[in-house]
């Protein structure tokens, strides 16, 4: 488990937050507003070691691994919805499954592992079990 805490500029709203820091929607927002090659997602090329935090309040379900996800974080949305952030940097998770995490809290840094060929964080939404696009919610 990783300490300390990244410093940044996170749009929160509300309940809410965009799960990297702001400046990167600012800098380049058609990251965040183009379509995810396949389903559902979300893909947004940040270079390895960003901070990623949790989207909204919930708790966290799983950390994988391995397999086509690579180092992940999977949260249960206080909102019913299941968030996934994939392909983080091995070693970076500061959190467990099992915890209770708040809207802006650090999860895991952001890197290339799983089924990646860059630096990014696949994020994905699913309510009652339905893959849902994220563009709609920045």
């Amino acid at each position: 488990m990783v300490t300390g805490c990244p410093t940044g500029d996170l749009a929160v709203a509300g309940d809410y937050a965009l799960p990297v820091e702001r400046r990167w929607y600012d800098e380049h927002p058609e990251w965040f507003t183009k379509p995810h090659h396949d389903y559902p997602a979300a893909d947004i090329p940040v270079p390895t070691g960003t901070p990623l935090y949790a989207i909204t309040n919930g708790v966290v379900i799983s950390t994988p691994t391995s397999g086509r996800c690579g180092i992940g974080v999977i949260i249960n949305g206080d909102d019913g919805a299941q968030y996934t952030y994939c392909h983080g940097l091995p070693g970076s998770h500061t959190i467990d499954t099992g915890d209770r995490v708040e809207v802006g809290q650090h999860l895991m840094n952001s890197a290339s592992t799983g089924n990646s060929t860059g630096p990014h964080l696949h994020f994905a939404i699913k309510v009652d079990g339905t893959a849902r696009c994220p563009r709609r919610f920045w």
